[in-house]
């Protein structure tokens, strides 16, 4: 994965493309150093998040603790709020949890073409690092999780990766839950069912519903 260049006056300064990195090589990328991937790559136009700086360093000490860390792949769709219609939700998260169930997780999401309620056409990215808190009954395990990061709409007009050309317009959070199911120490499925929001007043709010696969812990 290509790292980040050093800021400049410029009105773009990071080229991380997470979308393009191979789902194999994203399998073995420990989450704390996407999370400091995450925190470098913000423009400096945009304000840190005090929030989001905790979630990034809740997520690199979490993963030095020990936890049980998983992959999820997952599809789903997009639905409600300012979403007409969409196509297919493509997720990728890295992520898992420690000690008294609670933990944190990287995801990326990419919806390749949405219908606002107004007609416009476009494509949503988000990028979000998470804390969840999971209950274990058994195999099943249902879990509450407020992610806090980017969500951002591309058009013909704004092409780019998620991270390129930030500002506070596309900063946003997700709060949900869902209910994981482990048939195997390292392989379960899950079903999730978030709410998205840019934090602007007007900002673009959607909700979003996937079924993933879990490998790992």
């Amino acid at each position: 994965m290509r790292g980040c260049r050093a800021w400049e006056p410029a009105p773009t300064t990071c080229h991380l493309e997470l979308a393009s990195i191979p789902l194999a090589l994203a399998a073995v990328i420990p989450a704390s150093r996407l999370y400091f991937q995450l925190l470098s790559c913000y423009h400096r136009s945009v304000r840190f998040s005090p929030l989001l700086i905790l979630i990034a360093l809740f997520g690199v000490l979490e993963g030095t603790a020990g936890a049980q860390s998983n992959l999820v792949l997952s599809l789903g769709k997009l639905y409600g709020g300012d979403v007409q219609t969409s196509s297919r939700t493509f997720g990728i998260a890295l992520g898992g949890t420690g000690a008294h169930s609670v933990g944190s997780e990287l995801e990326y999401s990419q919806t390749g073409h949405i219908t606002d309620l107004s007609g416009n056409e476009s494509k949503v990215l988000t990028l979000m690092a998470g804390i969840l808190v999971a209950a274990h009954i058994g195999t099943v395990r249902p879990y509450g999780i407020f992610g806090y990061g980017f969500i951002r709409q591309r058009t013909e007009a704004s092409k780019g990766s998620v991270l390129s050309n930030l500002s506070n317009n596309d900063v946003g959070y997700n709060v949900g839950g869902g209910v994981a199911y482990k048939f195997s120490r390292s392989a379960g499925v899950r079903l999730d069912l978030r709410h998205f929001k840019v934090r602007k007043a007007d900002g673009l709010s959607f909700q979003r519903i996937t079924a993933g696969i879990i490998l790992g812990g």
